[in-house]
């Protein structure tokens, strides 16, 4: 192609093409679809034909020198364009200001009133604690009354069974004896709950066993036979889990204290249930059996133990997004080539699959980096981890990518500055959806189950953390038809383009 600078002309004058164009290659597209040579086999013949001209030539004067007719600032003769000026930064400041605060509303929302939504957590407390021999379940009973409390009531959703309740509502019926403790983890697994608290049977009356002997072996807070438990899996959701859940499940271990069990459990069994002989052997011969109380004991069926997991679940999906609108940029000129050189069906099917094969070769040198910092990704797939961490990225990358190539070609024609504000936008309603559990969002942030980031963070907990499954197939689901959605719509928005940039070149050559 002819280059558009003139040699005759000094170095500091040019005619450059506009900015948008120039960009992305626009002036080649929109000759693609709207002037297309009429005489392709010109190259062939080694024919060089000067370009046509589609723009006002300009000149650049550098800014260390003064044009002869330079004024002050403030004279008379500049009024209509310091007019304009003054026009232009008030038409600019507006509209940033408007983007500023839609966008980054999403964000703050979020996190607004986050203690408000705390009710949406679903807990569970199961009650196996009974009545033997005449020793009521005073521990169980506690155990309910401080679920009960109010503000327990306000900050959480506490699902209270029973036993006997609890096996009529989950037991399969299918011939095997029912476990209640492997039925209460299949629940926490399957993200039925966030938190279960677990009464075991025969914990008040173990105690009382223990007082009336004078046991001085017991231990009510190791015996994991006896013990309240709270069981929770960190791997469903590491973030949630500790700036929402944990706090609800830690109040409700300071609600679980020894003041009320010394109230409410041991005045009551010592009182009632032991004989006078048998309070003085336990004060002379076990005192420590009453000071050393039961507590809550914490039971993470899904630990996270390596905190570099933090980059490719959170913030590294951030980087994820914005590394597709480096490919849009860095293969521009690429496309400006062979844009005038194909039909433009071609030219459609081109721009697809290079955009695909970019997205393949960059997310293997994105899984590159989680894999030179010693990522396990053997916890769930075994040796075929890394393969599928690697379509999985590869998958997320095309949906968000091909949202980023469509929406700049709408924008870049109707005002360029925009697609700064579309990038940000894109990324924090992104990681709005994704980085918080939905439980705890307003629900306009339902929105996320039909993003595309929200739907590759679950799955990157299940490669990760071997976190529940049943939704895989929803997650990537969700990740193909916006790649189909995306793929669909961009013959559209480069007829778009084209056209756009074809009329604004031609009315700026009347000009």
């Amino acid at each position: 192609m002819a280059s558009s600078l003139d040699t005759d002309e000094e170095p500091t004058q040019f005619a450059p093409k506009t900015l948008g164009n120039e960009w992305i290659g626009a002036d080649d597209i929109s000759r693609t679809y709207s002037e297309r040579p009429s005489n392709p086999s010109d190259e062939e013949t080694g024919e060089e034909k000067t370009p046509k001209q589609s723009h006002v030539e300009l000149s650049r004067t550098p800014t260390t020198k003064s044009l002869p007719n330079s004024h002050g600032f403030f004279s008379r003769k500049l009024a209509k364009e310091r007019r304009i000026l003054v026009l232009t930064f008030l038409k600019n400041w507006a509209i940033m200001v408007t983007c500023l605060l839609l966008i980054f509303s999403i964000y703050w929302g979020a996190l607004y009133e986050r203690a408000s939504h705390y009710k949406n957590v679903r807990m569970l407390l199961v009650v196996e604690d009974v009545e033997v021999d005449g020793i009521p379940p005073l521990i169980g009973q506690t155990a309910i009354d401080v679920a009960k409390d109010p503000l327990m009531v306000i900050n959480s959703d506490f699902h209270i069974y029973s036993g006997a309740e609890f096996q009529a509502a989950y037991d399969k019926n299918d011939n095997q004896p029912f476990n209640a403790t492997q039925e209460i983890n299949h629940l926490i697994h399957h993200q039925h709950y966030w938190v279960a608290v677990y009464v075991k049977a025969n914990t008040t009356y173990s105690l009382y066993q223990a007082l009336k002997t004078a046991n001085t072996s017991f231990d009510p807070t190791a015996d994991t036979d006896i013990s309240v438990d709270a069981i929770y899996e960190t791997g469903r959701d590491a973030l949630a889990m500790n700036s929402s859940v944990l706090p609800l499940l830690q109040y409700y271990q300071y609600l679980f204290n020894p003041t009320i069990l010394a109230e409410q459990v041991y005045a009551p069994i010592i009182t009632n249930n032991l004989t006078n002989d048998e309070r003085s052997n336990l004060i002379n011969t076990a005192p420590q059996l009453i000071s050393n109380v039961p507590s809550v004991r914490l039971v993470d069926n899904l630990p996270i133990t390596n905190t570099t997991l933090l980059a490719p679940c959170q913030v590294g999906m951030i980087f994820l997004i914005i590394l597709t609108f480096f490919q849009f940029n860095f293969f521009a000129p690429v496309h400006q080539i062979i844009a005038p050189r194909i039909r433009k069906q071609h030219f459609v099917i081109y721009r697809m699959v290079s955009a695909q094969l970019s997205y393949f070769v960059i997310s293997l040198a994105y899984c590159w980096v989680s894999l030179a910092f010693q990522v396990d990704f053997s916890v769930t797939f075994g040796n075929a981890g890394f393969l599928v961490y690697w379509m999985t990225s590869f998958l997320t990358m095309s949906a968000v990518g091909g949202a980023n190539e469509n929406m700049a070609l709408f924008i870049i024609p109707f005002y360029a500055p925009l697609i700064g504000f579309w990038l940000i936008f894109w990324v924090i309603s992104n990681i709005s959806s994704a980085f918080f559990a939905l439980a705890v969002l307003p629900d306009f942030y339902r929105y996320g189950y039909f993003y595309p980031l929200h739907n590759a963070a679950e799955l990157f907990k299940v490669i990760f953390n071997n976190s529940y499954k049943g939704e895989m197939g929803r997650n990537y689901g969700v990740l193909i038809a916006w790649i189909a959605v995306n793929n669909a719509i961009l013959p559209f928005a480069l007829k778009s383009f084209g056209t756009k940039m074809a009329a604004k070149a031609a009315a700026a050559q009347k000009k």
